[in-house]
């Protein structure tokens, strides 16, 4: 075999090597992102999910105390307010 088509042979495999790891790198980096993207949105869904269940409840509980202020005539003004 002549020296000279090994060179030639060697550099060539070892450019399209080398271009193949550039191009494998870039598509995990990529990936890698669009992975921390989704997850950053499915974590954004699960938060705003969790503030309405928190905000429901609150709402229930103040209900909820409302009446128990009714049925016990405690719905009126604090008669210590005027003090604060």
């Amino acid at each position: 075999m002549n020296f000279q088509t090994l060179i030639i042979t060697i550099a060539v495999v070892g450019g399209v090597f080398i271009i193949a790891l550039l191009i494998c790198l870039f598509c995990c980096c990529k990936c890698e992102n669009f992975g921390t993207k989704r997850f950053e949105n499915k974590m954004q869904k699960q938060s705003d999910k969790t503030r309405t269940k928190q905000q429901e409840r609150r709402s229930e509980m103040k209900q909820r105390h409302d009446e128990i202020r009714k049925k016990y005539g405690l719905s009126g003004q604090n008669p210590y307010s005027k003090f604060a």
